[in-house]
């Protein structure tokens, strides 16, 4: 049988090199393609074989050439930067735009009254307004030049607009202006253009496949089978290349990946050119070009993620995929003044640093990857919020580099570190160490007072509000620890049910600071 074997391989062999297809005519019929021979010669040529096999392959590359796949990243985090720093350079003037921006008059502050922004401008037009006539209701012109300065809304003001200033300021201050309903409506559009840019990303490829696809199936392929077999030769290649051959050398040769860096990029200089009246709008676009940077940096680590990962986790991946996002996100957040960019860059931030969460079958997770990304999100935290916090007392949280990104630091900054405490300050994860077990929960105690009293001092509601309701959740964990009899721990459950019910309806402002995105999203 053996002998039988080797006379078939061989009568295989040399009926396929006769007829010009073996080994180097793309893939092999041939048993040797797939066995190797029992005598000697087949052997050597089974070596020989796997050897060219083996020299085919591509060997990862050593070094900096691993970290190839950051190059257009970079370059895209580089010239947002330079967008931000300098949006007027006359580089920037060769962009093209994608679309006109809109114009100036057609924006919300030319449509609602003139109305004071603050104290001071509302107490400089009720001046501006004891200098008109009431009876004849008239201004002079030289007041109401100076109304239009304190306005600064590039607007003209009329008389009856400043003597009506009086009761537009009382409707603000009752919250049932038109100004307030108007820019309420506007927050609520920002909220959905903001969830219907997560969606596009999500859904444009399955959505591309679900419109065009049954158009291909039932119309271009039966027409290509309907055409004569001449015009088939003659269109065929023309349509292969177009629809195969060209989108994989695009891909093959990065060139996919620069355009969609490109369009991002093109989409956030749009957005820099929305007048200032309409920078509402201009700061969502521009915040949809900081998020399609993430499926880039999807594809670009998918992409060359196989020369990179060779000798590396792929944790660390992930990491760079995160501190990329983030990078690319902070140029958008200064440049628009956005805190909802901000807010994203420093999520980005914590989730490369290893903060994770995610919804599972019966709930949500939300902790770290391991424990060393728990301590490094945790010393990181408390560095942040002692840099915020003396940033608050000095009162300087308003300045142009601080203030996109400190509702961000607050509400990240604060959760981490105090969920980090949680954890570490737990029985559990102290099991043979009373000492440590001590000193975290010391630490969290007194980190909770520290940031209840600043946050209430000096105006930082997320830093006060995260702080109480990690109160409750670590004095919800030390009963548990405490207490072992179940009827007095659920005795106890009920009796901070109850106190936090009641304070929530006697503070209601702690859950409007909670749910009120007028911060976030504008």
């Amino acid at each position: 049988s053996m002998e039988g074997d080797q006379r078939r391989w061989k009568e295989g062999w040399e009926s396929e090199n006769r007829s010009g297809v073996g080994l180097s005519g793309g893939q092999s019929r041939c048993p040797l393609a797939r066995h190797e021979m029992p005598n000697e010669e087949s052997g050597s040529r089974g070596n020989s074989m796997e050897g060219d096999q083996e020299g085919d392959t591509v060997p990862s590359p050593r070094g900096l050439g691993r970290y190839r796949w950051l190059l257009c990243p970079t370059l895209s985090v580089i010239a947002l930067f330079r967008l931000a720093i300098d949006p007027d350079a006359a580089i920037f003037s060769l962009v093209p735009l994608l679309w006109s921006p809109p114009s100036a008059e057609t924006g919300a502050v030319h449509v609602v009254p003139p109305h004071p922004s603050s104290l001071h401008q509302a107490f400089r037009l009720g001046q501006l307004a004891t200098q008109c006539s009431k009876w004849l209701r008239t201004c002079p012109s030289g007041t109401l030049k100076e109304a239009e300065e304190v306005v600064g809304s590039g607007r003209t003001v009329s008389s009856e607009e400043l003597l009506g200033v009086e009761e537009l300021v009382r409707e603000l201050d009752a919250k049932r202006s038109i100004v307030n309903r108007l820019f309420g409506l506007l927050n609520f559009v920002n909220i959905v253009m903001f969830f219907s840019i997560i969606g596009i990303l999500a859904t444009v490829g399955p959505a591309v496949c679900a419109i065009f696809g049954p158009f291909f199936r039932e119309y271009v392929l039966s027409l290509i089978q309907a055409v004569s077999l001449r015009l088939l030769r003659l269109l065929t290649p023309p349509f292969y290349f177009l629809t195969v051959t060209l989108p994989s050398l695009l891909h093959r040769y990065c060139l996919l990946e620069a355009s969609g860096y490109a369009l991002a990029f093109v989409l956030v200089a749009t957005a820099s050119a929305y007048p200032k009246e309409q920078a509402n709008m201009g700061c969502m676009v521009a915040v949809a070009g900081g998020l399609v940077h993430v499926p880039l940096l999807m594809y670009s680590a998918s992409l060359h993620g196989n020369r990179f990962t060779g000798h590396t986790e792929d944790r660390l991946l992930m990491c760079l995929v995160h501190l990329m996002a983030a990078l690319a996100l902070a140029p958008i957040a200064y440049a628009f003044q956005s805190s909802l960019a901000g807010s994203l860059a420093v999520i980005c931030a914590y989730q490369a640093l290893g903060f994770t969460a995610f919804a599972t079958w019966c709930g949500y997770a939300v902790g770290f990857t391991s424990e060393d990304a728990l301590i490094r999100c945790a010393i990181s935290s408390k560095l942040l919020l002692l840099f915020f916090s003396a940033l608050v007392v000095t009162r300087r949280t308003d300045t142009r580099i601080v203030a996109p990104f400190a509702f961000g630091v607050q509400m990240m900054g604060s959760v981490v570190y105090f969920l980090a405490l949680l954890i570490t300050s737990s029985r559990w994860h102290n099991y043979n160490n009373s000492k440590r077990y001590w000193t975290t929960n010391v630490m969290m105690g007194a980190s909770i007072a520290l940031y209840a009293l600043l946050g209430n001092v000096w105006s930082a509601p997320a830093l006060s509000n995260t702080a109480v309701t990690f109160l409750v959740l670590w004095l919800t964990k030390i009963q548990c620890e405490v207490v072992k009899h179940v009827v007095v721990s659920v005795f106890f459950c009920c009796c901070v049910s109850a106190w936090v019910c009641h304070h929530l309806s006697t503070h209601p402002s702690f859950l409007l600071t909670l749910i009120e995105p007028s911060g976030l999203f504008t």
